[in-house]
């Protein structure tokens, strides 16, 4: 079926793969027929399996496939697409859509950059946490009911003036850039893959090399997308190169960073982090980064804000109607942004 069809031609079959919990993250109005588009046809998958997913698909045969984290593989018989697009609620896809159904012609599309400011927020939050000692000043006063008893978190830091470097520039970094400006920060950036159009009218200088940008920065905040390119790629001596007292924040990916160097580093006293995301998640009872003064951390939570589900929602919704428009879809994923997705 064309992908410019009108909204009043033939009823368009949209297969629906969401858990009751996804449904109420992302429509909590609870009616998802209500706020479809004319011309929709709504199936509720029931799938337990992928064998049943797969004979779903082929007796519906949908025009398109809205999904999110527990939605099945999507599967490829014959070298037939299982729709023409498949619209994912949620951010990475690999778990749901193989490369080779990019390649072969489905659009996929995500929440694209539409929650890429409440991580950027979460970024600002944890360096000014690490920066300020945060972590270190509530263990004093909750735990040790104490007031300025520990000499060495009396110091802290300020944002303003600081050197930053930011380790991947996407749309999260983009919309961080913004929110530290006011603090009027020197900015630096690496990113091989990232377009620079912007990059000088923002006050960032891009540089070639992580050593560079380590050794010239006080606080590194990672934006970085894992892949096997850049897994382990932050390693004990790229955060050594950060002075006395310098930051590392991570919003990324955990396995990006060399973690056992880093819980090292913060117990020496070297470095203070603000981390969001960790190699192993749930983040075991034992790690080393917990307990650590100079360790500001939460559960992997940059994005869960209240009423973002329901945001990503409305921006699958609005990219299934320009889909039935035959418009240009927001949040498109490339054969490059699928490479470099975790």
């Amino acid at each position: 079926m064309n992908a410019a069809a009108g909204e009043n031609s033939k009823l368009q079959t949209v297969l629906v793969s969401l858990t009751d919990q996804e449904f109420a993250w992302f429509f909590p109005e609870g009616n998802l027929d209500a706020l479809m588009p004319d011309g929709v046809k709504l199936v509720y998958s029931e799938a337990a399996d992928s064998e049943a997913w797969r004979e779903e698909i082929e007796r519906h045969a949908p025009e398109v496939i809205l999904g999110a984290w527990r939605t099945p593989y999507l599967p490829s018989s014959n070298g037939r697409l299982p729709c023409r697009y498949y619209c994912h609620l949620a951010g990475a896809v690999r778990r749901t859509v193989s490369r080779e159904l990019i390649e072969s012609g489905l659009i996929v599309s995500n929440w694209g950059t539409c929650l890429s400011r409440y991580v950027a927020e979460a970024a600002l939050a944890l360096l000014l946490a690490a920066l300020r000692n945060q972590t270190a000043h509530q263990i004093d006063m909750h735990l040790n009911k104490g007031w300025r008893t520990n000499s060495d978190i009396l110091f802290n830091r300020s944002l303003f003036n600081l050197r930053i470097g930011m380790h991947g520039y996407g749309a999260i970094a983009r919309e961080f850039v913004p929110l530290v400006v006011p603090f009027s920060p020197r900015l630096r950036a690496f990113d091989p893959f990232a377009d620079r159009k912007d990059a000088a009218e923002r006050g960032i200088v891009f540089v070639e090399t992580l050593e560079e940008l380590f050794s010239n920065s006080d606080a590194i905040v990672d934006f970085c997308a894992l892949t096997d390119d850049t897994r382990g790629i932050v390693t004990e001596r790229l955060l050594r190169l950060l002075p006395q007292d310098g930051v590392f924040v991570n919003v990324a990916r955990g396995a990006i960073v060399d973690e056992d160097a880093l819980a090292r580093l913060v117990a020496e006293g070297r470095l203070k982090v603000g981390l969001d995301v960790f190699t192993k998640e749930p983040l075991p009872a034992n790690s080393p980064l917990r307990g650590l003064p100079h360790a500001t951390i939460t559960p992997h939570t940059s994005g869960k804000v209240t009423g973002a589900h329901e945001i990503a929602g409305h921006f699958g919704l609005a990219n299934l109607r320009r889909y039935l428009r035959g418009e240009p879809l927001e949040g498109v994923i490339s054969l490059v942004q699928y490479d470099r997705m975790t």
